[in-house]
């Protein structure tokens, strides 16, 4: 009889120098709403989990479009921690909200897009593909940008770049998870974070990578693909210098850390605390 493969762990801590690192930019919530703008397959379900389970620890209101609301009489705008796949309410003009949001590589999120749709309605990719609209192909310059920008890609793709320069407080890669990761830890003011790997595993979907042909989803995402290098230069300046040398797996004695598990069979988020003790202490 084969024992159950073990859930991954994956545990990052906070870097205590980054939490008021951009000028203008203070991440720590200091009483502030959060607003998590999920743009769709940008491997954003763990952040998802991880706010959840803070609200719950703490004792905030939360409103998440993906699941039925813990507490239905609050609203996206009046909620303490809000997310779903939504541009920013008032386009990013509330002072009292701090927004994030993760981005990825965008040829491999539109392939992780069509996979999706090929699993949904039995079709193959190249059909799945064409259920998707040019809003859908550039998803991350659609959400960041809002709606009120109009229609136009250019204009568009301007105001997203905009938007993650000055008006998103925080902002990562799937590709660097733990980095985003060890940033949320900042904004929400805990040391650490263990949450589940299952995001970082076998991959799904894999049987599309070789029926789409590259270059042409590179042309139908071209825009947040000139997003996804504006974001990647400002990143490399704004927060790749803080891990430099920064150990993101350590498990640090005396700190705490906000422990996330999810009940794939009650789908639920399960949250907890846990404190790691110096060697040779007891109590």
């Amino acid at each position: 009889m084969h024992e159950p493969t073990p859930i991954r762990r994956q545990v990052v801590d906070r870097s205590l120098n980054i939490v008021n690192r951009p000028p203008g930019l203070a991440l720590a919530l200091a009483g502030r709403r959060l607003e998590y703008l999920h743009i769709p397959k940008f491997g954003g379900t763990t952040v998802r989990y991880v706010l959840e389970a803070y609200a719950g620890t703490r004792a905030l209101t939360s409103f998440n479009e993906g699941r039925a609301n813990p507490t239905p009489a609050i609203s996206r705008s009046e909620a303490r921690i809000a997310m779903g796949h939504e541009p920013a309410i008032d386009q990013y003009q509330r002072d009292d909200t701090v927004y994030m949001t993760i981005l990825r590589d965008p040829i491999k999120r539109l392939r992780s897009h069509a996979a999706m749709l090929t699993r949904a309605y039995g079709c193959s990719p190249a059909q799945a593909l064409k259920r998707l609209d040019s809003v859908h192909h550039n998803s991350a310059c659609y959400i960041l940008a809002g709606p009120e920008i109009g229609s136009a890609p250019e204009a568009r793709l301007d105001a997203a770049k905009r938007a993650l320069e000055n008006r998103i407080h925080l902002f990562g890669f799937q590709e660097r998870h733990d980095e985003a990761m060890a940033l949320l830890a900042a904004v929400l003011d805990v040391e650490g974070l263990i949450y589940p790997g299952f995001q970082h595993g076998a991959k799904r979907g894999a049987a599309s990578d070789n029926t789409l042909e590259e270059g042409h989803l590179a042309t139908l995402c071209r825009y947040d693909r000139a997003l996804d290098v504006f974001a990647r230069e400002l990143y490399a300046s704004r927060w790749a210098p803080v891990f430099d040398g920064f150990a993101l797996h350590e498990k640090r004695p005396g700190r705490r850390y906000l422990t996330i598990q999810m009940d794939t069979t009650a789908a639920a988020v399960i949250a907890g605390e846990t404190v790691f003790r110096p060697p040779n202490t007891t109590g």
